[in-house]
């Protein structure tokens, strides 16, 4: 079973990753998705990098205190985040944007939204 630090830790790492990459080469990210590119798109590729990082980088300072309120807001925050993205990317992978990579964004939100979906209901954060 993974505890919410382990949890916590993985899920900053992996947004902070996406993130910087994003921000710093968003044209290699939107390649490697087959998303088309332009000046539109990377601005917005940047802006979901920004995203990515403002969220992360307070998760990964609060994965040291998990029975913190911090981290039961970081949960939330990434329950809410997580279940919303993937929501837009599985409509995004059923109407073929991009490539098959895109079932990938998927699978890594529904992963991420499940743990923090499963921290709140199981009474594993104390939320106040």
């Amino acid at each position: 079973m993974l505890d919410l630090r382990t949890f916590l830790s993985v899920n900053a790492l992996v947004g902070l990753a996406f993130g910087v990459v994003l921000v710093a080469a968003p044209s290699v990210m939107l390649q490697l998705y087959g998303i088309p590119g332009g000046a539109g798109a990377v601005l917005f590729a940047r802006l979901l990098g920004a995203e990515l990082l403002g969220l992360n980088v307070p998760t990964w300072m609060v994965r040291t205190r998990p029975d913190g309120e911090g981290a039961a807001f970081a949960v939330v925050g990434h329950a809410f985040s997580e279940t919303l993205g993937f929501a837009v990317s599985f409509g995004a992978a059923i109407a073929h944007v991009g490539n098959a990579m895109v079932w990938s964004v998927a699978l890594i939100y529904a992963l991420f939204s499940a743990g923090s979906l499963y921290f709140i209901f199981a009474g594993r954060v104390k939320m106040g």
